[in-house]
């Protein structure tokens, strides 16, 4: 009669994955008769044998394959890690949005220091041009600075999420990027300036970089 502990050795080692080679010849370097070692092989490969053994539990249905975690575990560290030219667009972005929301501050408040000054000096022979009165200056001005004061904010808004890796910052920024490419296009078309270019060229940075890489946003 073949030896339960010799059966219950090679059914557990066979159900780690062991093969059936190297079990026997560690059973038989070990002492066991070669013989009693076939025969327990025998026993546990026999149909009769699993017949009497508990079935083990099914997996959950909704458990996933061990790789497809792996995978998904990555891709998810992949999104959540931000690459440095993000970082370095970003905070570029950041300060350009700081940089317009100060100057058009800046504007408004020259403007309205203005109020109660006495401007008629400023006639027609001086300026060559006819004299806007300064209530309409104001108003323009005033316009324009909360215009770019919205338009800075939707900017900051958009880099403050790439920042994170948000899919919201990548579309609010593609969408802000071709835009201002565009609207700096024109203003280079009417006249050449050092700033206009210098912007159109941020963006074109940044919009070619958000479609290369549009995989870690969306």
């Amino acid at each position: 009669m073949v030896d339960e502990q010799l059966i219950g050795y090679i059914r557990e080692n066979l159900k780690k994955g062991f093969s059936v080679d190297s079990l026997r010849e560690i059973l038989i370097n070990e002492g066991w008769d070669p013989a009693e070692v076939d025969e327990a092989f025998a026993i546990v490969q026999s149909p009769a044998f699993h017949a009497h053994e508990e079935p083990p539990p099914s997996p959950p249905k909704s458990h996933p394959l061990e790789a497809e975690p792996r995978k998904e575990a990555a891709q998810e560290e992949e999104k959540k890690s931000v690459p440095l030219p993000v970082t370095m667009l970003s905070f570029l972005g950041i300060l350009y949005a700081v940089i317009l929301i100060l100057t058009a501050v800046t504007a408004i408040f020259f403007v309205g220091s203005l109020e109660g000054y006495d401007l008629t000096f400023l006639n027609e022979t001086t300026l060559q041009i006819p004299l806007v009165p300064l209530e309409e200056i104001a108003f323009l001005v005033n316009f324009l600075a909360f215009l770019n004061i919205v338009i800075a904010l939707v900017y900051l808004l958009g880099f403050l999420l790439l920042l994170r890796m948000k899919r919201s910052g990548w579309i609010i920024l593609m969408f802000m990027g071709i835009l201002s490419a565009i609207i700096n296009g024109m203003n280079l078309g009417i006249s050449f300036g050092t700033g206009n270019a210098l912007i159109l060229v941020f963006w074109i940075a940044v919009i070619a970089y958000l479609l290369i890489k549009r995989k870690l946003f969306i």
